[in-house]
């Protein structure tokens, strides 16, 4: 499907791919017009080797007993593949025995949400830890991250060696060989390195991610023999309007369709055009740009990509050059494929919840008690077909294809009326399909038949071997130890045979040997209480237990007798096991204790020399305990009163605190050291609480990002920001002994890239407006201190510039004023590292009036305490009749260095905060009308400060 090249052949990731040779059919044999006809694939196989039933099925036992009988018989070739498939059959059985587990007791896959970042709304953490590892592996490789988005960890490599489980499609030896001759091409696609597809691999969906459909959109470039106008083939003018209206068509449902994936499935996307596939994991606010993940690039820095919807549509549509490899293409159109989550209600809630199979037509895809689904679509049926078979590699799923078409009233509208006619549904053009892929089956959660898949789940396996092995280890030591084994050894010895069954079950649970003793296992740790209470000449069973476990593991055993407690229903008393009133008994919870050790960790990444530890290690520490503290808080006022706290949950709530104004204001001015060193949950909670109050207090909100009533001048202002920071790229500077640079940093990086969005974006909104200026205070988050060298003054001043064209102006003192804490100088205006609000501005746009800006930040409301003290300030300096009305500007860098001097002085004077207290607005508003000769000397206004009496 790619060009192969970049490709990372690995030695530990074996081949499942054989050899096969093309079956023809000769017609007109000897004959002038003998042709032959490709008719199928037979695949090489030598005798005694591999079988065309082991290439064609997925069914582990089969590939296991095979493996097994035949291991010592095959060459390396066939051996490389033998271990690549059973490998691969493994792993999905892993993977589909911990999702029915997970089913069993009520949990089903979560979704992500959708972050912003860097101007894309979509899943900015789903990528690929390696480039694509065979030529045409890049459908493996997006099938990967459409997994990844389900928290399913599937290699490209196991994908590829999957196959669908053929057991139950044939009973005997003919019907076998019917079925694999009919099914040849789909099986020769799955077992070469050639071009392949993720909607026909859709089937693997029933193997790792019950309850999941795959939607797919396949769009085709245009064909002009397939439309008549007024009867006639479409020609010249006619065309053109035809072909434009098509690519229209195509740029809309494509960003319709990338958007609702997105914000409503929560999928990200596997799109092919030029036959390769990358995976879209964003689009833009305004739908009109996508960011994707390319596997063929073996830096992951430079995997990530981004392109226009209407360079997209150019690909797909018309001949072109890529710009991915500079390869020249005939226009292919698109195939992009998503999954949805099939809405399943609990098992005891089925008769009163209506599963929504196929939204459309739900006659179409029809359920019946049992979870069976079926597909079926009438021939007669105008626009929908039926997809989805074992010749195109579909065995456990099936699905329903529509039709897309042009609205043909629109077209002849743009055609001036003129009658036009498609080949396709009802005459109209069809340009492509929506195809939905459905399993064949859904499971309802909580089903009483899966309760056996939570004995063999992966949490239930790690906790049944962990408390065997505590048993065993112990028993083992002790009739070591001892001439006569302990009586209470003898007594724990039932419990850990007991556990050595269900681990055989676990292992093999398919075995009707296996099946038996687990169930008398099972009945045996019913009882575990009284066994456990036994009292022995040493003391209990349990004491005895507890003891002997070394003491940095008790509180794993207690955590994991707890989780066989909870898997087997034994309904275990801890308190009197550990003879504990309820404080106590609470204080040595396992969860308990976990959750505290955890936020000690937490605490404890932060303690080393405070200088060294990363703000990013400080922020993710501190918002993780934030989390922790709230998901524990929530869980406990549902009725849990040991809540278990996951680190997912709180990774997942701690990035939402991470993008929160509280948070990010609580941290500023070097209070995230203050509050890492304090180590003091409650001071973290009332400094969230109170940074949060100050926010609400003062007002802002995103639409005061808001620059639309000045867009046009902003985003000049930013391409001449942006041409300047590019222009510190180059140069040297000698002088401070630094001959060139090192490579930038991707923070600054960002922060270029964000200031160039913000310029070309043709329509801007406060919400992309709002993520530029965090991008751009994250790169200065560590360079609040005076740069040392040229390029990184130039460097902070042109962000600092940026962020005043952009943000509220009341945000952007308070951010001057933070960088002044940071640097010492907060009250020392006067001071050369002092930052100054009125100091940016673009003067190679003549856009330095400070006059201007003040003034209409005054008459829009908006005006800042600086605003009023800068105009005081400029008409002390310059004050004539009409100034104000005048096109003077104070664009000097001279001059506004004496502005900006004087207006610090007004500023942090008393008798300004007393003027601004005391004055009404309508007198404060005088400063801006004509003269103000009385306003010039503003302190005359005040009124004396009344001095007390003195007492005689």
């Amino acid at each position: 499907m790619a060009p192969k090249k970049k490709v990372n052949n690995k030695k530990d990731n074996p081949k499942p791919f054989i050899k096969f040779e093309n079956q023809y059919k000769v017609y007109d044999a000897g004959t002038p017009k003998e042709r032959k006809v490709l008719v199928g694939y037979k695949p090489i196989l030598r005798e005694g080797g591999l079988t065309e039933e082991i290439i064609a099925t997925g069914d582990l036992e089969t590939l296991e007993n095979f493996w097994n009988a035949k291991k010592n018989d095959l060459n390396p070739e066939e051996k490389e593949y033998m271990r690549a498939r059973v490998s691969a059959a493994r792993e999905m059985e892993k993977i589909r025995i911990d999702q029915m587990a997970k089913l069993a007791d009520g949990k089903t896959p979560v979704s992500p949400e959708p972050d912003n970042k860097n101007g894309f709304r979509g899943f900015s953490n789903i990528k690929y830890p390696d480039i694509q590892t065979t030529g045409n592996g890049c459908w493996s490789y997006s099938f990967s991250l459409l997994l990844k988005s389900r928290g399913i960890e599937l290699s490209q490599e196991k994908i590829r060696a999957w196959r669908p489980d053929l057991s139950g499609q044939y009973t005997n030896d003919a019907e076998k060989a019917e079925f694999l001759k009919k099914n040849n091409a789909t099986i020769q696609r799955m077992n070469t390195d050639s071009e392949n597809t993720v909607f026909e691999n859709a089937d693997i969906l029933m193997d790792v991610l019950p309850n999941t459909s795959m939607n797919q959109i396949s769009i085709k470039p245009f064909e002009s023999e397939m439309i008549m106008v007024d009867g006639m083939p479409a020609q010249g003018q006619d065309l053109e309007v035809i072909k434009k209206y098509h690519n229209e068509l195509v740029e809309q449902q494509l960003r319709e369709t990338i958007t609702k994936a997105i914000y409503e499935d929560h999928s990200p996307l596997a799109i092919t055009w030029d036959g390769h596939y990358v995976t879209i994991t964003g689009i833009s606010p305004d739908g009109k740009k996508i960011r994707f993940e390319n596997s063929m690039e073996a830096k992951a820095e430079d995997r990530e990509w981004t392109m226009s919807l209407k360079d997209l549509v150019h690909e797909g549509m018309e001949p072109h050059t890529r710009k991915m490899n500079n390869h020249h293409y005939e226009p292919k159109g698109f195939d992009i494929a998503w999954l949805h989550d099939i809405k399943v209600p609990e098992y005891d809630k089925k008769a009163e919840t209506k599963v929504t199979i196929h939204a459309e037509e739900e006659n179409l895809a029809k359920l019946d008690e049992n979870g069976n689904v079926t597909v079926e679509v009438p021939i007669t049926h105008p626009t929908t077909g039926r997809v989805g078979t074992p010749a195109t590699g579909q065995v456990h799923g099936s699905g329903i294809s529509k039709q897309l078409t042009y609205d043909m009233q629109e077209l002849s509208k743009r055609l001036g009326g003129k009658s036009v006619m498609g080949f396709g549904p009802g005459e109209a053009y069809s340009y492509g399909n929506m195809d939905n892929y459905y399993p064949k089956k859904i499971v309802y959660p909580k089903d009483p038949a899966l309760q056996n898949y939570k004995y063999i789940g992966k949490d239930a396996r790690s906790s049944i071997k962990k408390l065997y092995t505590f048993a065993d280890d112990i028993i083992k030591i002790e009739s070591y130890q001892n001439i006569e084994v302990p009586e209470w050894v003898n007594k724990l010895a039932p419990i850990r045979d007991a556990l050595e069954d269900i681990v055989a079950y676990q292992n093999s649970p398919k075995s009707e040997e296996n099946k038996a003793k687990f169930n008398k296992a099972v009945n045996t740790l019913k009882g575990l209480q009284g066994i456990l209470n036994e009292e022995t000449e040493d003391g209990t069973v349990f004491a005895k237990w507890k003891q002997k476990v070394n003491v940095t593991k008790r509180p794993q055993f207690i955590d994991t007798l707890q989780k066989v407690d909870k898997l087997i229903g034994i309904n275990l008393d801890y308190s009197k096991l550990l003879d504990l009133s309820g404080d106590e008994a609470e204080a040595t919870h396992p969860n308990d204790i976990e959750f505290r050790e955890m936020q000690t960790q937490r605490w404890g990444a932060m303690s080393s020399k405070m200088s060294s530890v990363d703000i990013k290690l400080r922020n993710i520490m501190l918002s993780e305990i934030l989390a922790a503290e709230a998901i524990r808080k929530s869980k406990k006022k549902a009725g849990d009163a040991h809540p278990e706290v996951t680190l997912q949950e709180t990774r997942m709530l701690a990035a939402e605190y991470r993008q929160n104004d509280a948070f990010k204001r609580m941290l500023e001015d070097g209070n995230d050291i203050t509050l890492a060193k304090s180590k003091d949950v409650k001071k973290l909670i009332s400094e969230l609480d109170e940074a949060d109050k100050r926010i609400k207090a003062e007002g802002i909100t995103e639409m005061d990002y808001d620059i639309s009533a000045r867009q046009k001048v902003v985003q000049k202002r930013c391409k001449y920001i942006v041409q300047k920071l590019e222009d510190t790229k180059t140069g040297s500077y000698t002088g401070l002994g630094v001959i060139g640079r090192r490579k930038n940093t991707t923070r600054y990086e960002l922060a270029l890239e964000a200031i160039r969005g913000i310029s070309e974006v043709k329509e801007p909104s406060a919400g992309d407006v709002k993520s530029a200026v965090e991008v751009v205070k994250t790169y200065l988050v560590d360079k609040m201190e005076v740069r040392n060298r040229k390029f990184g003054r130039e460097r902070f001043d042109l962000c600092m510039t940026f962020l005043k064209e952009v943000m509220p102006p009341k945000e952007f003192e308070r951010y001057c004023n933070s960088v002044n804490k940071a640097r010492g100088v907060e009250k020392n205006p006067s001071s050369d590292k002092y930052v100054n609000p009125a100091y940016y501005g673009c003067d190679g746009l003549n856009s330095g009036d400070l006059i201007t800006e003040a003034k209409r930040r005054v008459r829009s409301g908006k005006g800042t305490d600086r605003d009023y003290a800068t105009i005081i300030a400029i008409r002390q300096e310059y004050d004539d009749a009409g100034f104000f009305e005048s096109d003077i500007e104070v664009s000097n860098a001279a001059e506004r260095r004496v502005i900006m001097n004087r207006t610090e002085k007004i500023y942090h004077s008393k008798s300004f905060k007393r003027f601004m207290k005391e004055m009404t607005q309508e007198q404060k508003l005088g400063l801006i009308k004509g003269r103000c000769d009385d306003l010039l000397s503003y302190e005359k206004l005040l009124k004396p400060i009344q001095k007390a009496p003195v007492k005689q």
